[in-house]
């Protein structure tokens, strides 16, 4: 792959991120006035009807066709599952929090990706990962606030979205992007409209208008993860995926005015060193990576 491809691969992925900490601080604010199931069948009907008025017009029904069809179903129960994890553990944990802890997630993928798909992950971005890892650790603190039941439940939500993000590599190899995102919401939707007969009124205009919105960012976000998923490997991307802390601890200050603390501060500085020097060795894994993360960091006067 050539260093501008690899550069754009890695600009949907944080432009990904971006969107998956607005999902996630709009769906907390949300679930204080409507229930959870309510914002997570929101969030993949959006979803369904947006990539569905894209493609439908060109494909029809050739949107429904997929050369791997239970892989598919699998994905969209893997995110179902996963977003209804982790919205509820939005309840007990601040944003910054939450996310801190999926960062556990680009440390499974490697991991996976090394053992399983025999990718070839550099020693360099081994250090990177754990340093990313570590940095993530600052953030939270375990046992520094006392343990919370959102922690768990965060934790099963690290585990569905760890296959959801394996998956996604393994299906954008062969089907559409847009059918891709299809397919999930309307799994997901399928899930969470059986629930809603029971949940009593609808919820207010604003409120509609917000989980249109935040459904709006998980549409975006995924769609940019298939198309990044679908030109480099997972293990080339994993690292980006620490950028979304930064992006959750902004969206908790201008939101519910949460600032991080000096630690957090420094966890989260750690964090982004290491995503943006894991980028650099991404581009030319054979170089060694020393002597190219000087030189990187020098032709950004940053040295």
């Amino acid at each position: 792959m050539s260093s501008n491809a690899m550069r754009g691969c890695v600009a949907m992925v944080l432009c990904a991120m971006a969107c998956f900490a607005g999902l996630d601080t709009l769906s907390k604010l949300a679930t204080g006035s409507v229930p959870v199931i309510v914002v997570i069948w929101a969030r993949f009907l959006v979803q369904m009807a947006a990539a569905g008025a894209r493609v439908w017009p060109m494909r029809r029904t050739g949107i429904l066709r997929s050369r791997r069809p239970w892989l598919q179903l699998l994905r969209g129960l893997s995110t179902t599952l996963s977003s209804l994890l982790g919205l509820l553990s939005l309840k007990y944990l601040q944003v910054a929090d939450f996310t801190a802890i999926l960062m556990l997630i680009p440390m499974l993928i490697t991991a996976i990706s090394s053992t399983h798909l025999k990718e070839r992950v550099p020693v360099a971005g081994w250090w990177l990962l754990a340093g990313g890892f570590v940095g993530a650790l600052v953030v939270i603190r375990p046992g520094a606030q006392g343990f919370q039941w959102g922690m768990l439940l965060s934790l099963g939500c690290v585990a569905f979205n760890t296959a959801f993000q394996l998956l996604t590599s393994v299906i954008a190899r062969d089907d559409d992007p847009q059918a891709i995102n299809f397919y999930t919401g309307v799994v997901a939707t399928a899930v969470f409209t059986l629930g809603l007969p029971f949940l009593g009124a609808a919820p207010s205009w604003s409120m509609a208008a917000l989980l249109v919105a935040a459904g709006l960012c998980n549409t975006v976000g995924q769609y940019l993860m298939i198309l990044a998923y679908a030109r480099a490997r997972p293990s080339q991307l994993t690292s980006c995926l620490y950028f979304q802390i930064p992006f959750a601890a902004l969206a908790g200050w201008m939101v519910f005015g949460k600032t991080p603390d000096a630690w957090a501060f420094v966890g989260i500085v750690v964090i982004t060193a290491c995503g943006l020097m894991s980028t650099e060795t991404s581009r030319n894994e054979a170089r060694r990576w020393f002597g190219g993360a000087v030189r990187a960091l020098a032709a950004r006067r940053i040295l």
